[in-house]
């Protein structure tokens, strides 16, 4: 059998040097670390002539490795809590660089290679958006059509794989009249459309990488855009981002308004919303099959 040598020698009754150790574990160097190579260190000179390798002289996952981590608790990511913060026009979901990507808790996984090897990293969630689309009425003037991005991608290590970048569908779209000193914020009902029901969906992402022995982590992560639809309000003050009004209809009696609009008293009362954006992950997890 070769001799292994040790970056650090251990003698007793002195203080345990953890570097050293680790070190003696995995190293880089020739001949050094334990676990530096996938079979110990073990060439034909070691071996009989006749010699032949059976089930028995291999270690469970030392060719192939298989780890999963998965959550089953369902998470809000809320836009107060996940947003990038940066403004709509600033960047796009193909754009924004990696710091405006969030992790999404329980899709992650860290994962010990002792070997360099080719690596099947796989990400698999349901995930149930409310993204927000704001459509500007001609009338507004300066007013431009907007959609706040929401999207998911891969961090390998930290670092954004471009090429996992996935938006989001939209399921809010909202249209806003023009606004007067006397008209404050009034949504185009007509043109109000929700989309919830055709948008949740199961994601299942993968990529492959050759990855360098010792420790790595795959992440998923969602870059969203702050909703901001700054509108007037009613008597020209400044009204709050985010803000639209939503029709709703309610009963009143002994009115003007109730006895010139019906003889029940129905008439429609616009409230104002703030409206924010929201990714739902359910079941999550991350799953790593090395081949060595």
């Amino acid at each position: 059998m070769p001799t292994i040598i040790p970056t650090v020698p251990y003698i007793d009754g002195t203080k345990l040097d953890s570097d050293g150790h680790n070190r003696n574990v995995y190293d880089g160097a020739p001949g050094r670390g334990i676990m530096s190579t996938a079979n110990g260190g073990l060439g034909t000179d070691n071996l009989a002539t006749g010699f032949k390798i059976h089930s028995e002289h291999v270690l469970p996952q030392s060719l192939v490795r298989t780890s999963q981590e998965f959550s089953l608790e369902p998470i809000d990511c809320f836009e107060q809590a996940f947003s990038a913060n940066v403004n709509p026009d600033t960047y796009s979901y193909n754009t924004a660089p990696g710091r405006l990507w969030n992790p999404v808790p329980g899709c992650a996984m860290r994962f010990y290679l002792p070997n360099p090897a080719t690596c099947m990293m796989r990400l698999g969630f349901f995930c149930h958006p409310f993204k927000i689309a704001y459509r500007a009425d001609p009338a507004e003037g300066d007013a431009v059509d907007r959609v706040f991005d929401c999207a998911i991608a891969f961090k390998i290590d930290g670092v954004l794989v471009d090429a996992s970048r996935r938006p989001l569908p939209n399921t809010a779209s909202y249209k806003t009249a023009s606004t007067s000193a006397s008209e404050g914020d009034i949504t185009d009902v007509a043109a109000t459309h929700y989309s919830e029901r055709r948008t949740a969906a199961w994601y299942d992402m993968h990529i492959l990488r050759n990855l360098a022995a010792g420790v790595h982590d795959v992440q998923l992560v969602m870059y969203m855009e702050s909703v901001d639809i700054g509108r007037n309000t009613a008597g020209g003050d400044s009204g709050t981002k985010g803000q639209v009004k939503l029709s709703r209809s309610r009963f009143a009696f002994d009115t003007a308004k109730a006895r010139s609009a019906s003889q029940y008293g129905l008439f429609e009362k616009r409230n104002a919303h703030l409206i924010f954006q929201r990714a739902t992950f359910g079941v999550r997890h991350a799953r790593v099959l090395a081949l060595v």
